[in-house]
């Protein structure tokens, strides 16, 4: 069959119908047409041979100027896989006669173009500075998989054709993509060359990925220009008809979203044209496995646990069979995370250090990641012993990979000062967090995301200290920057309105400004209807604070509405402390019944919970004596 279709393809038109009709009328017609196609057909292929085409790209002086062996075994990998699939598509039309002639130009076609994006990534690392290199992972990662180039993938594409314009737009493609996603000091400039060509030769093929690429290069500093970009790039992809095209351009846009604040709606809108586009394509494994990774981050962006769940479940079955332990540990690193399970998170978060340690070595950006998870846990469950000793390795790590002026060195900075404030450190939580401060904005300026955080934090650790006026000076400065970044009524919004509370409260002339902060906060985490963990803190903290102002009637209904929220969750701490907030502020009020009662509850919360809280449950004890 497959020789009488090459026969058919090569025969003029005015002769096919007689061919066709021949092979109809008389069965064995289609077995001598073939015998002749065969004894017509050129010299037997060498099949295995033509995957050395990889090594005339991946030539060892290519792989000698990469210094990060990390990125060099990534690429031989992929290498490797490619050289695979060249082979592959060979054979089935030259030695299994699975496939014709033109299905064979079309896959080839498909894998050169693949290899020509892995060949502007592996020259772009050989003069790749420290910041790029450390991205060298996450931009081999996103490199299009060789498998795609399947029979079924290209079965629908136009054929191959040899156009020299079209061929250097598809190199200063391939650079931009790699400098975008290394993100070079170049990037932008890259980006708009390659987007100002891929406009001159007027493909929409081209310009979807064009497009695309420049709507990722621009995304830091101008969302809604980005948004619009990936909507134009999307079109773009659909007049191209080709769907497999159409699912990475709005996969990437999910995950420029994800990355985003408030794109809520957006990804709900994107996900679904994602899914359908790779259905379309046919649902080629690694597009499936890349669906399902953005479906993670998108899910983790809005903290939707079941779809995190399911989510993780499929990307974890999709995983190449190497990478499927550090997916499983992963998932369930981050869904502990989540829901807030700390003694589980600190188990899959141990996990997942120690399968990407497996995978890729000890000192590796992935490693660092997972560090952070670990240490988060840790904190969290205020393990504080344990999240001491593994500070020192994991800030080691960080100057190690990224250098001491990194961005990655201030996240690192930002939760090693929580962990000194847990630890009752104040002054070197504060000057820790100052640190981390200079470096955010000397690296990424004033509209930094990472920015607000840090100033809001800064603030409560300056009121602790008793220095209202840099507490008033944080914590205005981090809340203008967080309604700048998020926008006045997001729910996000809540959490920074909590911080500028408690720090403007600080200061006893400025109690108005720090309850209406408070009841912003209240009310705008109340529009959401949901009850979650940040919805108990407000509250139980909201209450604290009023507490603490000789407010108890309206502090205990505050602490009363927390406490069911925090059970529910199974959150134990925070459950056993608001149940002692009760009880400390019903005894304040002269309900000593009551309050002995909420008393020998949260001493009995304490208790199960271990040594860990036993400065807690001494206190708790002192309360109910007097409650006696």
């Amino acid at each position: 069959l497959a020789a009488l279709v090459d026969v058919l393809e090569r025969t003029p038109r005015r002769r096919r119908l007689a061919a066709i009709v021949g092979g109809a009328v008389v069965a064995s017609g289609a077995a001598v047409v073939a015998a002749a196609a065969l004894a017509r057909a050129p010299a037997r292929v060498d099949c295995a041979r033509t995957g050395a085409i990889a090594e005339r790209t991946w030539t060892a002086a290519r792989r000698a100027a990469i210094a990060d062996p990390h990125a060099r075994d990534d690429l031989d990998r992929w290498a490797g896989r490619w050289r695979e699939q060249r082979v592959d598509a060979c054979r089935a039309t030259h030695e299994r006669g699975e496939q014709s002639a033109a299905v064979l130009d079309r896959r080839v076609a498909c894998l050169d173009a693949t290899l020509i994006g892995f060949a502007a990534l592996a020259d772009a690392l050989g003069h790749a500075d420290v910041a790029a290199a450390r991205r060298a992972g996450e931009a081999i990662a996103r490199l299009p998989a060789p498998e795609a180039c399947s029979a079924l993938r290209v079965a629908g594409l136009a054929p191959p054709r040899r156009d020299p314009r079209a061929d250097a737009v598809e190199q200063r493609l391939a650079a931009a993509r790699a400098a975008v996603e290394l993100r070079t000091p170049d990037a932008r400039a890259a980006a708009d060359r390659a987007l100002a060509d891929a406009r001159a030769l007027g493909e929409p093929g081209p310009l979807a990925r064009a497009l695309a690429i420049h709507a990722e290069a621009i995304g830091g500093v101008d969302a809604a220009a980005s948004r619009a970009e990936f909507d134009q790039a999307q079109a773009a992809a659909a007049a191209a008809r080709d769907p497999a095209l159409e699912a990475a351009v709005v996969l990437r846009g999910v995950a420029q979203s994800a990355a985003t604040a408030n794109a809520a709606d957006r990804i709900d809108a994107l996900l679904p044209v994602a899914r359908a586009a790779v259905t379309r394509a046919g649902e080629p494994r690694p597009l499936q496995y890349e669906l399902a990774q953005v479906e993670v981050e998108a899910a983790m962006r809005l903290a939707r646990v079941d779809e995190l769940r399911a989510a993780c479940a499929r990307a974890t079955e999709l995983a190449p069979a190497e990478d499927a332990a550090v997916a499983r540990a992963t998932c369930a690193c981050s869904a502990a995370l989540l829901v807030r399970d700390n003694a589980g998170a600190i188990t899959a978060c141990a996990d997942k250090t120690a399968a990407l340690r497996a995978r890729v070595g000890d000192d590796h950006p992935r490693v660092a990641d997972a560090l952070h998870n670990q240490l988060t846990a840790l904190v969290r469950a205020e393990r504080l012993t344990e999240a001491a000793a593994a500070k020192g390795d994991y800030l080691a790590l960080i100057e190690r990979l990224y250098g001491a002026r990194s961005r990655e060195q201030a996240d690192a900075l930002q939760l090693a000062g929580v962990l000194q404030e847990r630890q009752g450190d104040l002054k070197a939580s504060r000057a820790t967090l100052e640190r981390a401060l200079a470096i955010v904005e000397e690296v990424g300026g004033p509209a930094d995301p990472g920015r607000v955080g840090l100033l809001l934090e800064l603030a409560t650790r300056a009121g602790d200290l008793g220095d209202v006026a840099a507490a008033t000076r944080y914590a205005d400065a981090g809340l203008a920057a967080s309604e700048r970044l998020l926008g006045a009524d997001n729910p996000d919004l809540a959490v920074y309105l909590v911080f500028h509370a408690k720090a403007v409260g600080a200061d006893p002339a400025q109690l108005a400004r720090a309850i209406a902060s408070w009841d912003r906060a209240l009310a705008v985490a109340e529009r959401s209807g949901a009850r979650t963990f940040t919805m108990g803190s407000i509250l139980s903290s909201y209450a604290w604070f009023l507490a603490h102002h000789d407010r108890a009637a309206a502090a205990l209904a505050l602490a009363q509405r927390s406490l069911p929220i925090f059970d529910e969750l199974g959150e134990a701490l925070a459950a056993a402390r608001a149940q002692n907030l009760i009880g400390e502020l019903l005894l304040e009020l002269r309900r000593s019944g009551d309050a002995r009662a909420a008393l020998t509850d949260a001493r009995a919360r304490f208790v199960r919970l271990g040594p860990d809280v036993a400065d807690e449950l001494a206190e708790v004890d002192r309360s109910l004596a007097r409650a006696r």
